[in-house]
């Protein structure tokens, strides 16, 4: 007696042939969303895992305040925003290439979410607003002032 295996595609149910072992097509395989978890999930792992590193290179803790308890809480600052080439969040850290990582991270430094916020917004102090020195109107208004510490724009109005 003979036993013949049928395979069949995961996603449509037709029976396979040749080389298929999971799905009888590309838009088979398009369509399974376990197929797309995983490679979400891989790729988030691989951004986690070389963040921490480029954090341990950079001293584990933000430059400011010392902060080191949480990686998500940590971002990187550009010194000079004219020099950069692209932002170093997720995405990136886990697409590209571990050499173009490194030579961004080197024109950065490594501070948590709020010392970044302050640094790019050094005029939101909530005691310059409660005494009146800076006016809150109802819409964002053109950038007036440029952040002597990295050039980026100050917004002196928020709404």
């Amino acid at each position: 007696m003979q036993i013949i295996f049928i395979m069949l595609c995961k996603e449509c149910g037709k029976e396979l042939s040749g080389k298929q072992t999971k799905y009888c097509s590309i838009a088979c395989k398009s369509n399974d969303s376990e197929h797309h978890k995983k490679g979400y999930y891989r790729a988030k792992l691989k951004a986690v895992e070389r963040k921490l590193e480029l954090v341990k290179k950079k001293g584990d803790k933000c430059a400011h305040c010392g902060y080191d308890k949480n990686l998500a809480a940590l971002c990187f600052h550009h010194k000079n925003p004219k020099e950069k080439s692209f932002l170093l969040d997720a995405r990136a850290i886990g697409n590209r290439s571990q050499a173009s990582i490194e030579e961004e991270a080197k024109k950065c430094i490594l501070l948590c979410h709020n010392c970044h916020a302050e640094e790019h917004n050094p005029n939101m102090l909530i005691s310059l607003l409660k005494k009146g020195t800076i006016k809150v109107s109802k819409r964002i208004t053109k950038p007036s002032k440029t952040c002597i510490n990295c050039g980026e724009k100050i917004y002196e109005n928020l709404g």
